[in-house]
């Protein structure tokens, strides 16, 4: 049944159906947020404070501080799994309340779209150009788990990955979760939603301490799928709890909300959850603060869409949030070769570090915006064919 189908049943069936303009569901603050979410991990990738800062005891505010924004800045992730969970729920359940069922063939297809081209293309450019450096160690192992999004076990399991391929573990997990939750929204109302995003919460929680009592180290637990569901049962909540609501309801203490979301991820920081040394509640602790802080700066965003005079309908930011997903793809070789780029000015740790973070960011937007304009525009364009609730800008 195609949207405009659907509409049209409601009317006389002796007039000429008249097709209804497709719902549509598009909050640009949140392509903003996406930007952000890219920054953080970009910042953690390049790794501003040295060895021996992050190794040697904090011995004030200051260096606690620093250490704590900068493991903070891995949480990134996590802002876009809990962006991703609140859209993806928010337009199913739009798609049903609209049209009285939810095609999940059509929602597959459109994550096709969006997902797999840029993902394969990097996949099999990534290893043609390894395979053909002599000296290079090629990830041969991992290859099958990620042609299959399941990267992230592969990971778990011990196989050697290289950062430029690892960063796609978030992808594989996303997957898992698209997968999966169509048909659970299908079945249900927004209210038992609020249940079940809840029992999945607790599950992640008591499944990541059960590791943990295991010996599991810290920094596998990471990218375990069912130890890292705290994002997106908090993005599911958001978006059962308001009820198809884009109004903010906290819009007169929206400051407060914020504050209080960077706080709980900078105590997640703090908590530090990839350390080996770290004990098992600040470990387990780590990601419930950090999944409750994303959720709260989402929650203090919506709504700052609607005004022009919204910082965060900055064209600039919202065209930087729609090719976020090529931004998270490339940043980590464009970090490799940026580094190569600027091989011997390591003795001038000022010089290399005035140079290196912009360069590496600027030529991540560069090669982002290319791959956006000229490779993923075309698939994107199909997306329409597939949509029952527009989430694109007009």
């Amino acid at each position: 049944m195609k949207p405009t189908e659907a509409a049209s049943r409601s009317g006389d069936s002796t007039s000429p159906p008249v097709p209804s303009p497709p719902a549509r569901f598009y909050l640009p603050e949140l392509d903003s947020l996406r930007f952000f979410a890219f920054f953080a991990v970009f910042v953690w990738h390049i790794r501003p404070l040295p060895d021996w800062v992050l190794a040697a005891p904090q011995k004030n505010v200051v260096e606690t501080l620093a250490v704590a924004i900068w493991q903070a800045s891995e949480f990134g992730v996590d802002l876009f799994f809990t962006l991703s969970a609140y859209l993806i729920t928010e337009l199913l359940v739009r798609e049903k309340i609209e049209f009285g069922r939810i095609d999940i063939r059509a929602f597959y297809v459109r994550r096709i779209l969006r997902i797999w081209p840029l993902y394969y293309g990097f996949l099999g450019a990534y290893f043609a150009g390894l395979w053909g450096l002599s000296r290079a160690l090629v990830p041969w192992r991992a290859l099958p788990w990620f042609a299959v999004f399941a990267g992230n076990f592969a990971m778990y399991r011990g196989a050697f990955v290289t950062l430029q391929l690892g960063i796609l573990w978030s992808v594989s997990l996303e997957e898992q979760f698209y997968l999966v939750w169509p048909w659970v929204v299908s079945r249900l109302s927004r209210r038992r939603l609020v249940v079940v995003a809840i029992l999945v919460w607790t599950f992640s929680i008591l499944y990541r301490w059960w590791l943990v009592a295991e010996g599991a180290e810290p920094a596998k637990i990471w990218w375990n799928s069912f130890a890292r569901l705290d994002p997106l049962a908090c993005g599911v909540l958001l978006s059962a709890l308001l009820g198809g609501s884009t109004r903010n309801r906290f819009e007169n203490s929206r400051r407060i909300v914020a504050v209080a979301g960077v706080s709980l991820i900078l105590a997640a920081g703090y908590c530090s959850p990839r350390e080996v040394n770290g004990g098992a509640v600040w470990m387990t602790l780590a990601y419930p603060l950090a999944a409750l802080g994303c959720a709260a700066i989402v929650l203090a965003a919506l709504g700052l869409g609607t005004g022009p005079d919204s910082w965060l309908c900055n064209p600039l930011l919202k065209y930087l949030g729609r090719i976020s997903y090529g931004l998270y793809v490339f940043h980590a070789t464009v970090i490799l070769v940026t580094v190569e780029l600027l091989r011997g000015l390591e003795s001038e740790p000022v010089v290399f570090w005035t140079v290196f973070p912009p360069l590496a960011l600027a030529l991540t937007i560069g090669i982002a915006a290319a791959s956006y304009e000229w490779f993923e525009k075309p698939f994107l364009k199909l997306k329409s064919r597939f949509q029952y609730v527009r989430s694109m800008p007009v």
